[in-house]
């Protein structure tokens, strides 16, 4: 599918003709001593949004049209960015140049955060063990058994979420307005992770073909490139997964969404964002104490609007084993069917009962992030959590906390090693 043709893409761009239209029509009422300031403030905006609009379109077909190939694909978390640079360097000095690239962004050291977030897809979640295992070979440079661990984990997360492997029809991995699916670009990857191979082969291959390497036939799998692009297709797959999953809401959403914004309406967007833009520019982190800590352990804040609040009651409720309250408190995009998932919680900490805990660290990443560490006795045994937490809006958005209407939820919950 076009980008061109995503029902999102096609709404902005009736949208903006619409506001432009409402622009022209203001003009000639100003030139009469009528219209609105405020609309004609719009025009500049306008163009703006019309020109990131174009760019946003262009680059992942472009980046699609010249790497997929090559077996890299454009997917939702995957750095705008960075596409831009990789495609400007394939237009100066070639697709090798750009390949180099590319390889160098998969590189184990440039991919920490991108490891943690396939924690956000339930289906990835639960094989985190196995993805840990494949990290920890991965920085070892063992690609030997980096590369059969994506694979396998690949195939689960896709027979989990459809039913079936990747061997699934194209009915099965469509997924309405998301990104991997421009220019089937999904169905290439899964050409090339489902592609015969009848022969055994000793010579080194560029492609994680899955079939060939768990079928003991593609011997020459084990190097830098193949695990590259594995790591690669589990993003791809971490984002379609996620897209699938809320496939429908975000249908109703975008029906919802779909209604012509009315002049009432643009003015209060634009105060809001100003308001946001504002709220942005005055945060500060905070510099925090050792005797706040200390006072942290002996008296609970009660503030709502403090992430150590929250921290706290989460792991008061670990230590209960309350793992329905737990839930309720991570980010609500892990929710299942708008319900949080108590299951994968319990599944998580059951084997962790914590005695006591205190948090030894507060860093105060962004406006909408923080990360806390905290000590916890475990069965006698003194171990260290890495907690982060994001202060989100109603609807799930991320938003600054100097804005003071949010919730503080946790992302994730990592043991320090």
């Amino acid at each position: 599918m076009e980008y061109s043709e995503f029902e999102t893409i096609k709404h902005l761009e009736e949208q903006i003709k619409d506001l432009k239209s409402v622009v022209n029509i203001n003009k000639k009422l100003r030139i009469i001593g009528l219209g609105s300031k405020k609309i004609s403030d719009l025009e500049d905006k306008i163009l703006q949004l019309e020109a990131k609009l174009k760019e946003l379109k262009e680059t992942p077909k472009k980046f699609n049209a010249l790497f997929s190939e090559r077996g890299w694909i454009t997917h939702d978390s995957l750095n705008h960015e960075f596409m831009k640079k990789a495609i400007q360097v394939c237009e100066d000095q070639g697709i090798d140049k750009a390949e180099k690239l590319i390889l160098e962004y998969y590189k184990p050291e440039n991919r920490r955060n991108d490891y943690t977030r396939l924690r956000a897809l339930p289906e990835l979640s639960k094989r985190q063990k196995l993805i840990d295992y494949a990290i920890k070979e991965y920085k070892e440079e063992k690609y030997y058994s980096v590369v059969p661990l994506l694979l396998m984990i690949i195939d689960g997360t896709v027979h989990e979420i459809v039913g079936k492997g990747f061997h699934s029809d194209k009915s099965e991995i469509d997924v309405w307005n998301s990104i991997t699916n421009i220019d089937n670009g999904i169905l290439k990857i899964k050409d090339i992770f489902m592609k015969g191979r009848y022969v055994t082969r000793n010579e080194n291959i560029s492609f994680p073909y899955r079939n060939g390497i768990l079928h003991g036939l593609d011997l020459g799998y084990d190097n830098y490139i193949v695990a590259a692009k594995s790591w690669h297709y589990l993003f791809v797959i971490r984002d379609w997964g996620l897209s699938k999953r809320s496939e429908e809401i975000r249908k109703e959403k975008f029906k919802k969404d779909s209604t012509p914004p009315t002049f009432k309406e643009i003015s209060r967007i634009i105060e809001k964002n100003n308001q946001y833009k504002s709220a942005l520019d005055s945060w500060k982190e905070r510099e925090i104490t050792s005797k706040y800590y200390d006072l942290l352990h002996l008296v609970k804040p009660t503030n709502e609007n403090l992430p150590e609040t929250i921290a706290l009651r989460f792991l008061d409720y670990w230590k209960k084993k309350n793992y329905g309250y737990m839930a309720h408190l991570y980010w609500s995009i892990y929710n299942k069917d708008g319900k949080p998932n108590i299951i994968e919680i319990r599944n998580q900490f059951s084997d962790l009962p914590i005695s006591d805990f205190r948090i030894t660290k507060i860093k105060d990443d962004a406006p909408a992030i923080s990360v806390i560490d905290v000590n916890a006795d475990i069965d006698s045994e003194s171990k260290e959590f890495k907690v982060r937490m994001i202060y989100e809006s109603s609807d799930g958005s991320s938003r600054p906390r100097n804005l003071i209407d949010g919730t503080w939820k946790i992302v994730f919950v990592q043991e320090k090693k």
